[in-house]
């Protein structure tokens, strides 16, 4: 199965462009580089990412630039919102590292790109069956592909 990563939120408006990061608690049985992941907001499809780097440190080291890149926010609002969000998991993160993931969206520039609009109406669709606005929806890039196609894509050039 491939790997995958699931965001809540398009944080920073993040997964829009080329390349992104990500702060997620320290896994060292999920987070390998160079390993390709499944890119889904809100547990749909968005695109396929390569991780090119994985920086471990405490919550507390957090740079400035890291926390307004992978959220918006500033380090100082940034590790209460973090704490927030995995506060069910019981993590200490006085103890624990985080990982700075740092990822490139896969894109094969041969593979003719899906119908913008098209990706558009699907996108309606689906948040319209959630009841949520679609006004917040990222722009297509053109970097997403059929999971059918990636695996074919995957399998002649690796």
């Amino acid at each position: 199965m491939r790997n995958e990563i699931n965001f809540i939120r398009n944080w920073n408006n993040k997964l829009t462009g080329g390349s992104f990061i990500s702060i997620r608690p320290k896994d060292v049985n999920r987070w390998h580089e160079g390993e390709d992941y499944c890119i889904l907001l809100n547990r749909c499809h968005i695109a396929y990412a390569t991780l090119v780097t994985a920086k471990h440190l405490l919550l507390k080291d957090i740079s400035e630039q890291d926390a307004r890149i992978d959220s918006g926010y500033g380090v100082h609002e940034f590790i209460p919102l973090f704490k927030k969000l995995y506060a069910k998991e019981n993590i200490d993160f006085d103890k624990r590292m985080v990982s700075v993931l740092t990822f490139t969206k896969v894109k094969y520039n041969h593979v003719g790109k899906p119908i913008p609009q098209l990706a558009k109406e699907t996108s309606e669709a689906v948040e319209a069956y959630r009841g949520s606005p679609v006004d917040g929806l990222m722009e297509y890039d053109g970097y997403e592909i059929s999971d059918e196609k990636y695996q074919q894509l995957k399998d002649k050039f690796h």
